[in-house]
């Protein structure tokens, strides 16, 4: 079972990277043997390092016969049986995991997801990803009573894409092609693709009580590639529940537009507004409202920003933001503050602040512009510019202002400025060496900026260079990204703390995961061993892929990034 922990754990932080989500869970696999296999061990479990739930194996096949008496009774199992051809011992074993893990959330501060019960051969097996529960909070959901009134409802994408990729996982294991982490890739696209249809199934289902057939994931993503006499979708339609609907002084349809019907929901759009909106029941509009300037306190608000591209919110709350067919968390937007930081860590002006300044007027322009664009900041501008002659358009050097930044940014290519905000050249094809940070992931925009960036840095005289890169769907990249500045001190400190001994039957505590976290970056400054790197690594729980090459991280190393004491 250790290889089938290897491919969980590996699409776990596949799929949570493209989201991107920063909280790892710990991965585990739970397996029971089927009551009628002689062979092998009866139960085990094998986890990632620092998981939190520790069940007792020896115990299960007794729970699991005790379960199984209950199971049979129940009607839910008789229809898995017919759809699913799931057996009573597979059940079985599902619900006494999901009630153990339940146990130990409750005891721990803990969140974890249980995929559902699957054969494997001789084995029952079951997944199980477990967060922090403050980590799990930290990302944008709405929680809703349940209709029970017994646990709470959560819409969120972490919940959505867990539930995905758990019932992939599922599925592939009960083809027999699960086991071994070498022997089937993930599906990303589909898993993701299917995350949104969980999501949105998630907020029809939180007013509604009968079978939703439609996907209501695929025809917004579907309106929104819809053009209309020219024009992009734009407008909104708010999802409500029954009771806020009758408060709204709507304009009430006689007849109601479907959801799935792409086309005549494009159509009524163009009446919409950011001001003036459709009011859907989940799976119709049933009427359009004025709802500028509030904030509807219940609901789901839908909003189409282009061809494309389009976002979920919850009062002031963005929950998704689709972008050709994919869903992600939103992206967080460059803050002056971080710009400002990167800036006057890389270029030494004695007045950073004045330049930084400059230059953000720039690059806030190229953000606010709605359009793609990509600004470059080199110590060689001047330089460059002549040796890029043949592939740009040259400017007698000045100070570019911010309407003229958002002008040329249309063009494709780079703005090139010094560190004093001088523009010498748009429209700036760029080079570089290829680089082993690149991404097949992203664009060409992205890894140009990325390649002449750090391909500076592999020549004898290293350049200080920035790149802001502007997706058309509104994310921001600034690189390079910097460490956070560490005293040589405690890092010191920290890096004793990992190389004490560790009890492998405890949890790792937060306070050395959090050590090794601030060593990790600096490990070529502290010219760590190999004993040491493994001791960082064991530490750093679910942060480092198992069996594979770490993702690029993009972190340019400077000198003065480790403080040495006086």
């Amino acid at each position: 079972m250790a290889e089938t922990l290897q491919s969980f754990a590996r699409g776990v932080r596949a799929v949570l990277e493209r989201l991107p989500c920063d909280p790892r869970p710990r991965c585990s696999i739970a397996y029971v043997r089927a009551p009628w296999w002689a062979q092998g061990p009866q139960a085990g479990v094998e986890q990632q390092p620092g998981a939190l739930f520790a069940p007792v194996p020896g115990d299960w096949p007794a729970m699991v016969a005790s379960e199984r008496v209950e199971v049979e009774k129940d009607a839910m199992w008789a229809i898995e049986r017919i759809f699913l051809k799931t057996d009573s011992a597979t059940w079985a074993f599902s619900r006494m995991i999901e009630g153990l893990v339940s146990a130990s959330d409750s005891e721990k501060d803990t969140k974890s997801f249980v995929s559902r019960g699957v054969r494997a051969g001789a084995y029952d097996v079951v997944a199980i990803a477990e967060f922090d529960l403050a980590d799990y909070r930290s990302l944008p959901a709405v929680r809703l009573p349940a209709k029970t009134g017994e646990t709470e409802n959560t819409i969120g994408l972490l919940d959505a894409t867990i539930v995905s990729l758990l019932n992939w996982f599922r599925e592939k294991v009960a083809q027999g092609v699960g086991l071994r982490h070498h022997s089937s890739p993930w599906d990303l696209d589909a898993i993701l693709r299917n995350a949104g249809t969980v999501f949105l199934g998630g907020i029809q289902r939180a007013w509604r009580d009968d079978w939703l057939r439609q996907d209501l994931f695929l025809s917004l993503d579907a309106v929104a590639a819809i053009r209309h006499e020219g024009e992009d979708c734009s407008g909104a339609i708010l999802i409500a529940p029954s009771e806020a609907r009758g408060r709204l002084p709507m304009l009430r349809l006689q007849t109601t537009v479907p959801l799935h019907d792409t086309h005549w929901l494009r159509k009524l759009l163009q009446t919409s507004s950011d001001g003036f909106v459709g009011v859907s029941d989940g799976t119709h509009i049933v009427g359009l409202v004025e709802v500028s300037g509030m904030v509807p306190e219940e609901g789901f608000m839908v909003r189409f920003q282009g061809q494309h591209r389009w976002s979920v919110t919850a009062g002031p709350q963005r929950l998704l933001s689709c972008s050709r067919g994919f869903p992600t968390f939103p992206r967080q937007r460059l803050t002056r503050d971080r710009f400002t930081d990167t800036f006057a860590r890389l270029f030494s002006l004695e007045t950073r602040s004045t330049t930084a300044d400059q230059v953000w007027l720039v690059v806030d322009a190229v953000m606010k512009s709605g359009h793609g664009g990509l600004v470059i900041v080199a110590d060689d501008a001047d330089t460059e510019a002549v040796r890029l002659a043949g592939q740009s358009t040259l400017v007698e050097p000045r100070v570019l202002l911010a309407h003229e930044a958002a002008h040329l940014s249309k063009m494709d290519g780079a703005i090139l400025l010094d560190a004093l905000g001088r523009c010498y050249a748009f429209g700036v094809i760029l080079d570089g060496l290829a680089v082993e940070q690149a991404s097949r992931a992203r664009g060409a925009r992205f890894n140009s900026a990325l390649r002449y960036v750090f391909g500076s840095q592999e020549r004898e005289a290293c350049v200080p260079r920035l790149a802001v890169v502007c997706s058309e769907d509104g994310a921001v990249d600034l690189l390079p990204h910097l460490r956070i500045p560490a005293k040589l001190s405690d890092l010191t400190r920290d890096l004793e703390s990992l190389r004490a001994p560790q009890d492998g039957q405890q949890p790792v505590s937060p306070a050395l995961i959090a050590a090794a976290k601030r060593v990790l970056p600096y490990a070529g400054d502290l010219e760590l061993s190999d004993a040491d790197f493994d001791a960082v690594r064991r530490a750093y729980v679910g942060e480092f892929r198992l069996g594979g090459k770490e993702e690029p991280d993009y972190l340019l190393p400077l000198r003065t990034d480790l403080i040495r004491d006086p």
